[in-house]
């Protein structure tokens, strides 16, 4: 599957994925993640679904107490391991509580469990 590491510029892994980038997909394509609306909504939140089902049948959001205001936004894996979600100015809305402290090259994968 896909993944978001903190690798060099030479890998073919991202260390970011912006609101208008190809979503991040589970290797057995089972689950996705990336930026979405509710429908009705212009806020912006991260969340998980089914890959083959409709987006308004989300799993798990990540920033659902500090949606974005627009499709600027960024998901970031931090040095520390954790997952960052940043507004346009670069200010955190959202960050995971887990991280990988110590490790030398983190990577964040979405799993086909959906974690």
């Amino acid at each position: 599957g896909d993944t978001i590491d903190r690798a060099s510029s030479g890998s073919d892994r991202a260390s970011s994925v912006s609101d208008r980038a190809t979503i991040l997909a589970s290797a057995g394509g089972t689950f996705e993640l990336g930026f979405f609306s509710p429908p009705g909504s212009r806020k912006r939140y991260v969340g998980i679904w089914f890959k083959n089902i409709p987006v308004d049948n989300v799993v798990w959001v990540a920033n659902n107490r500090s949606p974005l205001n627009d499709s600027t936004g960024v998901l970031k894996l931090g040095g520390d391991g954790k997952l960052v979600i940043q507004d346009k100015a670069g200010g955190a809305v959202w960050s995971s509580s887990a991280g990988a402290a110590g490790a030398s090259n983190p990577v964040a994968q979405l799993l086909d469990s959906g974690n």
